[in-house]
């Protein structure tokens, strides 16, 4: 996201998103992975919204990079599904039926576009 005013209703938070299983097929401790990404300064451990098979660890950027290690440290056969930047609004909205509606089909047609790769928003 360039800067801009828009992104001023944003707060950049990291992410790093984990396989439950490893590259072998064995279930990951949840416990400990959960207690080595906290200890490392991940802030939440949560099962990922978009994939059960993937735990999502919520941590501040300057911290994401220092969790991705502490979970490969630890298990050297994890699978990293995903560590990047997203974007939280600072200041959620709710919008009715109707216009929830307008601003989905606002994104269909922007993820449409080739060029665009990530749609932030502040609806909650």
């Amino acid at each position: 996201m360039r800067d801009s005013a828009v992104k001023s209703m944003f707060r950049e938070r990291g992410f790093v998103k984990i396989r439950r299983k490893d590259k072998n097929g064995q279930e990951i401790d949840f416990a400990k992975a959960e207690e080595i990404a906290i200890e490392a300064g991940a802030e939440e451990v949560r099962e990922d919204e978009d994939n059960a098979e993937v735990w999502h660890f919520d941590v501040e950027l300057t911290e994401m990079y220092k969790v991705k290690h502490a979970v490969e440290k630890n298990f050297p056969d994890v699978e990293i599904e995903d560590c990047d930047i997203s974007y939280e609004p600072i200041n959620p909205i709710q919008l009715s039926d109707e216009d929830m509606e307008k601003a989905s089909s606002v994104f269909e047609a922007l993820n449409e576009i080739e060029d665009v790769t990530k749609v932030y928003a502040n609806i909650q």
